[in-house]
């Protein structure tokens, strides 16, 4: 894949994430993320988290479950890892059941994978994909 063309991606992915911030709610006039947890931003590895909603995660998601993320910059893994929704995704599946929107990354392994535009590879073999883009980016 050209360079402009995994630029365009890039921002494609970018202008998804802020489209569904600001139609699904950021924080609104006057809130804080602390008053309103469902508009929390992480950085750092989620650990075995229960049940949590996020904008935005910066780091890996390990063993979490029934855990919705916005947007995330990081890698799935863990035996553990059940029931997470992903909207934009850039990173890798290693591992778990997940349902994610968009991810620009590669499916290494999983149980229930379930992928609606995949920007990369399925080394797994069992990923339910709606439509995938390769892609040249190497991690």
């Amino acid at each position: 894949m050209t360079l402009s063309i995994r630029k365009s991606i890039s921002i494609n992915l970018t202008m998804i994430f802020l489209t569904t911030l600001t139609v699904f709610g950021g924080v609104g006039c006057g809130e804080t993320a602390e008053e309103n947890p469902a508009h929390a931003v992480h950085t750092g590895d989620l650990v075995a988290k229960r049940g949590g909603r996020y904008s935005f995660v910066q780091g890996n998601v390990i063993d979490c479950k029934n855990t919705s993320i916005d947007y995330l910059v990081g890698d799935i893994r863990g035996p553990s890892v059940k029931r997470v929704v992903i909207n934009v995704m850039r990173g890798n599946i290693e591992d778990g059941a997940v349902s994610v929107n968009v991810l620009e990354g590669n499916i290494i392994n999983g149980e229930n994978v379930s992928v609606n535009v995949l920007i990369g590879k399925d080394f797994s073999g069992r990923a339910r994909i709606g439509k995938q883009l390769e892609s040249d980016r190497m991690e």
